[in-house]
């Protein structure tokens, strides 16, 4: 009985988490994984937050000590970074809950 799976070198265990990697940013990682992989790395989830932290915060560090921008324009530029890095997930979910309480009629037919 043979296999279907493809192994590229890979395991399984390092595949979930650079899917995870993969999912939470715009990093071209090239990475085929699945469900299952990447939720046994769910644990993980905060220190890639805490990596793209620190990403984030070094961009801010360049923009405002060693480029000397102005805070407003700092700020706006280390924002639309982090957005940008994350792949706009937190932007689109903003706007999807935007679209949900802008919907008219009854509570009962919002909540459908």
């Amino acid at each position: 009985m043979s296999d279907n799976k493809v192994d590229d070198g890979i395991g399984t265990n390092i595949k979930g988490f650079l899917g995870l990697i993969s999912f939470s940013t715009i990093l071209p990682l090239n990475i085929h994984t699945t469900i299952e992989e990447m939720a046994s790395f769910t644990w993980v989830w905060p220190m890639i937050g805490a990596m793209i932290g620190l990403v984030v915060g070094c961009f801010g560090f360049a923009t405002m000590d060693l480029l000397h921008l102005s805070p407003f324009i700092a700020a706006a530029l280390i924002y639309s970074f982090s957005i940008w890095l994350t792949g706009f997930h937190h932007l689109d979910g903003l706007i999807d809950f935007g679209d949900g309480m802008m919907v008219h009629g009854t509570p009962e037919k919002r909540s459908t």
